[in-house]
Parts: C-alpha cells; sequence; structure tokens
C-alpha cells in the first residue's frame, strides 16, 4: 500500500515568530500590518495582491525573515519550488535558527525526490526542536523513502511516544514492520490508528494487508469493503480486493478491476504492481510494462517500492522471452534492496551446527519419549520444489499443510541453555525433561492447527538448518529433502524478492556460497543416521505419480489418487510458488538458468562448476 507523503507541516501566521512591539503598544507597525494583510490575501487565494504586500514590508524591512518565508510558501502554491527555496534560505540566512523555514525547506525538498537534502533540513528543524513529534514523523518518512529502515523506524517510534494518537506515523510504522515480517506489532499499531480515527482509510487497508497475508481472505476483504463503504473510489481498497480476487484465481475479475485506475496514468505502485501481476498471469505483459516503468518515475519512490516495482518489470520481461533486459533488472532490484548478509558468519554458523551435532555428541543427547508422527518437515534450499511437494502431501485427506512455520526456529530460541549459552552451544546440558517441554509445547500448536489431521506438514525450507535439532526432539517425524539443480535453484532465489528474509538471496556470489555450507551441512545430517527421504524436483516434474507415490509410502499413509490432483486442492499458499501449485505439473522452471547463461559466471565460480 502506498504511504503518506511527508506531514506538511504548516506554520500558522499567529504562529510564525515575529519582532513585535511592547505590550503597552496598542498598535501594529507598518511592516507588521502589511504582513497581516499579505497573509489574509494569501490564505484567501489573492497571490498577487499578497505577493505585492510582501514585497513592502521587504522594502521597509530587507531584513524581515517572515515576509521572506511568507514569499516562500506563496511560489509554493504557484509551482514554483526553486524559487520558494530560495526565499526559505533567504529567510535564514537573516536568521538561521527560524524553525518554520527549516521544515518548509524539508518538505519541498521532498517532494523535488531530494530526500537527502530533505533529510538535512529536517534535521535543523529537530536541532532547534528536539520534541516536535512532527519533525521525527518526516524524518521517518524521508528515511523510509532512502531505505534505512532502522533510522526511520526510531524516528516514526519518538513520534509516537510523543503523540500517541498520531495515526499517519502509527501507519507509516505498521507498513514499515509489515515489511520485516513483524506482523503481530504492525497489526497493533493499526488498531491503535484505527481506535482513534475509525475511518482512516490507510489504516483500514494496511490492516486488511496483515489477514491477507496470514491467509484469511474473508477478513482481508472485510476491512477492504469498509474503506470502499467511506471511499467508494478509495484505490489502494479497489486494488486490494483485486488483489483477493488474484489470490483466488479470478485474474479476469482482478484485471477488470485494476484497468480503470492504471488506465489514468497516475495509479499507485501498489495498482501498478498487482495490475503487472494479473497481466502476466494473462498472457499480457506488454501491456503492464509501460505502467510499471511510469511508476518507477515517482520522485518520492521509496527504496522498498522500487525494489518491487523492479522484481515485477523483470518478471515481465522474462515472461515474454527478453532475458537480458530481465536479467538486468533483477541486477538492480537485488543490488537496491541487499540486506546485511557476513558469508563469514554464515559459514561459522554451519561450523557451529556441525560441531554440536556431532556423531559423538548426538549419541551422548538424552533420548526423548516422544514416538508422535504427526510432523512431517520438508526442507531444503528455497525454491527447490519444498510448495509443490507439500501441495502434493496436503492433497492427502490424513495430511494438513501447515505451510511455512517458524515453530523449529522457536524451538532452538527457547532451550533451556545456560546464562552464556545460545544456540546450538551447550544441548548436552539440557535434560530428557526439558527436552521433552519443548516437544510438548511445539506439539501443542501444532495440534491447534488442525486436531483431525493425521499428519501436519512444515515446510519452511530452512529448516535445513534444524534436522539435527528436529531428529532430537521428533525422533518418528519425516523429514522430506528436496533438491534442484544448483543453478536454477540459486537463480530463481536471485529472481524472487524475499527482502530480509534470506539474507544471502540478493548477491549470486553469497547464494553460492549459502548453496555449498547447506550441501555440506545436509551430507553432515546423512552421517548420523537420521532418515531423510530425497526428492529430486527434476524427478518429481518428469514422474509425477512415481515420486508421489514414494511421497505419500515415505509418510505411512495409504495412496490417494487426490495427490495427483494437487492442483484442485484449495488451501491458502502465501509463498512464491502459489500460482504454480494451483496448475498440473508443468516444466517451465527446470533449466530456467539455461536461458542466462551469459550472465552465471559469477555463481558458477562461487558453486565451483
Amino acid at each position: 500500500m502506498a504511504m503518506f507523503p511527508a506531514h506538511t507541516e504548516e506554520v500558522s501566521s499567529s504562529e510564525i515568530l515575529m519582532d513585535r512591539k511592547p505590550p503597552h503598544s496598542s498598535k501594529l507597525s507598518k511592516p507588521e500590518a502589511l504582513l497581516q494583510k499579505a497573509r489574509n490575501l494569501q490564505q484567501s487565494g489573492r497571490l498577487a495582491e499578497a505577493m505585492y504586500c510582501y514585497n513592502q514590508v521587504l522594502t521597509l524591512q530587507s531584513d524581515n525573515q517572515e515576509a521572506c518565508y511568507g514569499l516562500g510558501k506563496l511560489y509554493e502554491q504557484q509551482n514554483q519550488p526553486q524559487v520558494a527555496i530560495n526565499w526559505y534560505f533567504q529567510a535564514l540566512a537573516i536568521r538561521y535558527n527560524f524553525l518554520p523555514a527549516h521544515s518548509a525547506l524539508g518538505l519541498v525538498f521532498w517532494q523535488l525526490g531530494e530526500i537527502k537534502k530533505a533529510i538535512g533540513s529536517y534535521q535543523q528543524a529537530l536541532a532547534l526542536d528536539t520534541n516536535s513529534s512532527e519533525t521525527h514523523f518526516n524524518l521517518g518518512c524521508a528515511y523510509q523513502v532512502q531505505g534505512n529502515l532502522e533510522l526511520a523506524i526510531q524516528h516514526y517510534q519518538k513520534a509516537i511516544a510523543l503523540k500517541p494518537d498520531f495515526v499517519d506515523a502509527c501507519v507509516n510504522l505498521g507498513v514499515l514492520y509489515k515489511s520485516l515480517d513483524q506482523l503481530d506489532a504492525a497489526a497493533s499499531l493499526y488498531q491503535n490508528a484505527l481506535a482513534t480515527e475509525p475511518k482512516c482509510l490507510p489504516a483500514l487497508c494496511n490492516y486488511a494487508l496483515i489477514f491477507e497475508t496470514q491467509g484469511d481472505l474473508e477478513t482481508a476483504e472485510v476491512y477492504f469493503r469498509q474503506a470502499l463503504a467511506i471511499q467508494v473510489d478509495y484505490e489502494d481498497a479497489i486494488a486490494g480486493c483485486a488483489l483477493l480476487l488474484e489470490k483466488r484465481g479470478d485474474f479476469v475479475g482482478a484485471y477488470d478491476l485494476l484497468l480503470p485506475l492504471v488506465a489514468t496514468g497516475g495509479c499507485t505502485v501498489g495498482s501498478a504492481i498487482n495490475f503487472a501481476s494479473v497481466c502476466a498471469r494473462l498472457g499480457r505483459a506488454p501491456e503492464a510494462i509501460p505502467h510499471v516503468q511510469f511508476s518507477l518515475n515517482a520522485p518520492t519512490l521509496t527504496a522498498n517500492e522500487c525494489v518491487l516495482l523492479l522484481f515485477k518489470l523483470a518478471g515481465l520481461y522474462e515472461s515474454l522471452g527478453h532475458y537480458d533486459d530481465a536479467f538486468t533488472y533483477y541486477q538492480q532490484a537485488n543490488t537496491l534492496g541487499a540486506p546485511n548478509f557476513q558469508p563469514e558468519r554464515w559459514v561459522q554458523d554451519t561450523d557451529n551446527l556441525i560441531s554440536s551435532f556431532s556423531a559423538l555428541s548426538f549419541a551422548h543427547f538424552p533420548k526423548v519419549e516422544n514416538f508422535s508422527e504427526l510432523p512431517i518437515f520438508i526442507v531444503g534450499m528455497p525454491r527447490s520444489g519444498t510448495s509443490l511437494v507439500e501441495q502434493i502431501l496436503a492433497s492427502h485427506p490424513q495430511v494438513f499443510g501447515g505451510g511455512e512455520l517458524p515453530d523449529m526456529f522457536l524451538c532452538a530460541q527457547s532451550l533451556p541453555l545456560a546464562e552464556d549459552k545460545y544456540f546450538p552451544f551447550g544441548l548436552d546440558e539440557i535434560t530428557a525433561e526439558a527436552w521433552e517441554e519443548v516437544v510438548a509445547r511445539y506439539l501443542e500448536k501444532l495440534y491447534a492447527r488442525a486436531p483431525e489431521a493425521l499428519r501436519i506438514t512444515d515446510k519452511l525450507p530452512l529448516n535445513y538448518l534444524h534436522v539435527g535439532l528436529i531428529a532430537q526432539l521428533f525422533p518418528k517425524a519425516k523429514i522430506i529433502h528436496c533438491r534442484r539443480d544448483p543453478l536454477d535453484t540459486c537463480l530463481s532465489c536471485y529472481f524472487q524478492n524475499f527482502g530480509t528474509r534470506i539474507p544471502f538471496s540478493n548477491n549470486l556470489e553469497h547464494l553460492g556460497l549459502a548453496y555449498r555450507e547447506y550441501e555440506r551441512l545436509m551430507n553432515h545430517w546423512q552421517t548420523l543416521n537420521i532418515p531423510i527421504l530425497e526428492v529430486q524436483y527434476e524427478s518429481l516434474i518428469a514422474e509425477p505419480e512415481m515420486v508421489s507415490r514414494a511421497l505419500v509410502d515415505f509418510c505411512g499413509l495409504e495412496w490417494d489418487e487426490r495427490c495427483l490432483r494437487f492442483y484442485e486442492t484449495k488451501r491458502f499458499i502465501n509463498t512464491a510458488s502459489y500460482d504454480q501449485v494451483r496448475q498440473p505439473i508443468y516444466d517451465r522452471s527446470v533449466g530456467r538458468a539455461r536461458h542466462y547463461e551469459n550472465h552465471l559466471q559469477v555463481l558458477r565460480n562461487a558453486l565451483g562448476i
């Protein structure tokens, strides 16, 4: 959803600091009278007369900063930002601590897309008034556009601390928390905003997106409809309804909703992205490309919005077979959106896992009296076929598809380790009773998801890091390891906008290193004699029935023909592969890397192939 523009910190004429006459004087001086008249004329839209009065003030008092400031606001009204900037600087040359001019400069620079200069002006304003919630909000907006999320969050938090009912700050901070997958924190902020302003349209639509992300499309639609009941043509709500139609597979319906929005040539980033997705599904990629490119030229585009648009543009060109153009845009998106990844730390973490789960250590962990076969863990590198494998199993009447659950990471964090230890260190000090408490908590949460299911899948790919922990906690659980051609796997990760969730996905060299560390760790798990079924993606595509039968048998279940018709199973899937699992098996993704051979040398070197 579109972010609020920078908050306009307007300063009324009565609030502008002026050199007044002493209190006993009841009569305004001529400059003061002219200033008051100029402001009144300006507020009534009589700009030429207001300009004349401001200039008269400067004729009488050439160092009158209020008149310079007023002329700056006047030229802003006339859409002459550069002239306005000159007048604001003239006001500051007269009195550098003139707060309104710093704030006004920040807004003009924001509107011009000169974010670095806007930040400088807002910082000057904040130095003059450290407790201005408005200035903290403005800085939050500017840092958000710049892509500095840490500072943006800090300033939004400060704005809310100073003004708890600051609705705009709550909404913008919620947007950032959602982008970082902190959905509960985002939802709480939207709830606060709506408690203050029940008809706040951005809060309603962004709150709806929380439910959409969680798979609750019905509740999401309720909030989008509430927004439309308030304003029937509110674009974000219309785009949100279109998104729900797309998620439900009604691409034509989504297209019909979005077309009037993009046809105006001034749609929001969200509408452009949704329209591009729908056009791609309908084979109309050329129709969407101009709208995405137009959105990329917006002067106050946030870094995150730019990344989203670049990924979408790359996907459109790829669907048309323009692979060099596609790679160029994928590369731009990944360069702009790259999180902080530390290769040396990643290698060290793998070393730590292998050391802590050595054959000797693993054999001496206290045995857990847990014979539950409820969980099925589907692991592997991201984009290796885990969603497809889960959908096949979830089509079995006795299996519930749990999706990408964070529960094993939470288990690792909740282990009762000594104060000076962190996972995976100190595991040999955990008692059998403590292990069993962790098991009980995990199973309780898992049962609550589907009390009647015989098996429940947990298909978070990065659980390959926790195979040793899984085997310790659930010795009877089934672990399925999805493999795919390394070039196709890494390139597919590079072409997917994972944000901060997969920190190595934005760099081909990092991807190659992460893949090799993943293989090293999976090879180590095999030395511990942990039962693991390997599923090769290419074999599943070539012989779906044979591999699917092997999957079902490994899970201790009777064969069911519905597993071959997995694309008919209606369940919410909130991963990059949600559209693939709605269709019968296809082989378009096999050998994807061959189209990009000219761009793969860095990846090949990193993979050692």
